[in-house]
């Protein structure tokens, strides 16, 4: 899947560029099973926004890992929350096998969008550790990360923020790794894998972990930061990020590829149930190829017989 995708000779992706780092971000969730993103700022808006993709991911199976720091908008942050509620869950918000309907879920911006949110964390299919500095008084500021598709592996780095602004409003640059190309690559996607796995599985001595409980919600008077900005982005804001990433032509013709191999494989026929057929299942399906083989065999031989 990974090795598939055409990736820029340049292993770069940059704003204003032949390849824009939302075509890195589109191609890797499309073509993954799983994602380890080590963050400094973190939304929910930036699934929104590459919702086409983020929908093919968790049709896929997909699996997000997500490190981040512990400022959040009041939005990610209730999610966050509420995911911890597990009396919240009963019933399924997603239905994980219906891609177009996944897409279209995500792709709506509401209380809805959220509460989906919340029900794929606590479905464990996004995990999320909240970190600070140990004993100091900044954040988590990485922007690093690697998709795996099961075989392959491509590690980034980037300078953005997984944010709806950072992927679309600002002008960013990203460097990859292709886990199968040379040794370094594959050194400096050990070295990636090393660290966050430190991180991620609480035994980092440099990082304090906090519950969601802990977690700050971004007010831009309180941090003043041009950062923060991203955290803060309202409904209406998001609709017009929306509205000018669709202006691009490059962007435009981006997403319409997504949309129709989302389109393509929803009309495939397939098994009805996520988790595939049971083995007697399994069993019965073979026992019928290999019947339908069978008599495939015979009809050859009789209608060869015949014409003999």
């Amino acid at each position: 899947m990974l090795k598939n995708i055409p990736w820029p000779i340049s292993r770069q992706y940059r704003s204003g560029s032949d390849h824009e780092p939302l075509e890195f971000y589109l191609n890797g969730l499309s073509n993954s099973k799983e994602l380890d993103l080590l963050l400094g700022y973190f939304s929910f808006s930036a699934i929104n926004m590459l919702s086409v993709g983020f929908a093919r991911f968790l049709y896929n199976g997909g699996k997000l890992r997500v490190v981040a720091n512990h400022v959040f908008s009041e939005e990610d942050r209730d999610a966050i929350v509420t995911a911890h509620e597990p009396e919240r869950f009963k019933q399924d918000l997603i239905n994980l096998g219906d891609l177009t309907n996944l897409e279209y879920t995500l792709d709506n911006y509401g209380r809805h969008f959220f509460n989906c949110m919340a029900w794929l964390i606590a479905h464990d299919r996004i995990e999320l550790k909240i970190i600070k500095p140990k004993d100091k008084k900044g954040i988590a500021h990485y922007k690093s990360g690697v998709f795996r598709d099961g075989v392959n592996e491509v590690k980034f780095k980037a300078s953005c923020n997984f944010t709806a602004y950072g992927l679309v409003e600002n002008l960013e640059e990203i460097d990859i790794d292709l886990g199968w190309e040379d040794q370094q690559s594959k050194s400096r996607l050990q070295d990636q894998n090393e660290y966050f796995e430190n991180i991620f599985n609480g035994k980092a001595d440099f990082v304090e972990y906090l519950p969601a409980e802990k977690t700050v919600t971004a007010i831009k008077e309180k941090f003043g930061e041009k950062s923060i900005d991203e955290l803060l982005s309202a409904e209406a804001e998001l609709g017009s990020l929306k509205n000018n990433l669709k202006q691009s032509p490059s962007i435009q013709r981006l997403l319409k590829r997504f949309q129709d191999e989302n389109l393509e494989i929803a009309q495939q026929p397939k098994f009805p149930f996520p988790g595939g057929p049971r083995d007697y299942q399994k069993e019965a399906i073979k026992e019928a190829l290999l019947g339908a083989l069978r008599n495939s065999i015979l009809c050859f031989s009789r209608y060869g017989s015949n014409n003999s």
